[in-house]
């Protein structure tokens, strides 16, 4: 809460700005944290927290006030835990790394290891997007495939034969990274080699701790609480000097 100025020049209008804008700082992050509450099962997903910053504006009479304001989203990257399914075609990185997958809007990145196989034979993600392989090409098994396994290094072989190999790959700097969904990130970053081994028939769960989640939730409401409670109680003082001005002119 930023200090109350006692300057007459320093207006509740003036003051009120300063106490929305953390209110809409507060209201985002509430948002995040929805959001990761909502994904606590989502495969592969990674938590996210604002970044904020204060800026400081002049007003006409030379006052100072300082913004707050959201100044980026950051992304905790950290391994997930892990549930085992048995399936074949499901998969989880246990290091840096993301798999390559080609969606509507271009190529994108993602933890989510959940493929199967579709009709044509490719390998997809859980809502039909292609996984694509170390060549930038979709991976395509034989008809009426066998026995399918993904080794360490993601190479992909059916009845012992190889297939392809698992499009994995890093960033040099994770904070670039823009998520696009709540499973995929995008950057505009050179890809670099990842050196993640692959888990067959294992998929990464989500990274957020819910009860880390809940007490965030409640620590924001309460100050977001304690904001308007500060200038409910401002608001009041200025209309009670301003009743007792009325009085000692009378």
């Amino acid at each position: 809460m930023p200090e109350i100025v006692k300057n007459s020049q320093f207006s509740v209008k003036r003051l009120s700005s300063v106490i929305v804008a953390a209110q809409d700082v507060l209201t985002q992050k509430l948002n995040v944290i929805a959001n990761a509450l909502s994904n606590t099962g989502t495969t592969g997903f990674k938590c996210s927290f604002l970044r904020t910053k204060e800026t400081e504006h002049a007003s006409p009479d030379g006052t100072k006030v300082s913004y707050p304001q959201v100044a980026g989203t950051m992304y905790d990257f950290s391994q997930g835990g892990t549930k085992t399914t048995g399936e074949q075609t499901h998969v989880a990185l246990m290091g840096k790394g993301f798999f390559k997958v080609q969606t509507q809007a271009g190529t994108k990145y993602s933890r989510n290891g959940e493929f199967s196989i579709n009709a044509k034979n490719e390998l997809i993600d859980s809502v039909g997007n292609l996984i694509l392989s170390d060549k930038n090409s979709p991976i395509v098994f034989p008809e009426n495939a066998g026995t399918i396994s993904i080794d360490n290094k993601g190479v992909v072989s059916v009845n012992g034969e190889k297939v392809d190999k698992l499009g994995i790959i890093n960033f040099k700097n994770e904070k670039l990274l823009k998520a696009y969904g709540n499973s995929f990130f995008d950057t505009e970053q050179a890809e670099t080699p990842s050196d993640a081994l692959v888990s067959q028939g294992v998929l990464e769960l989500s990274n957020v701790s819910s009860m880390q989640e809940l007490v965030n939730m409640m620590e924001v409401e309460q100050r977001f609480m304690n904001l308007q409670k500060s200038l409910d109680e401002y608001d009041k003082s200025i209309k009670r000097t301003i009743s007792a001005d009325k009085g000692t002119s009378a």
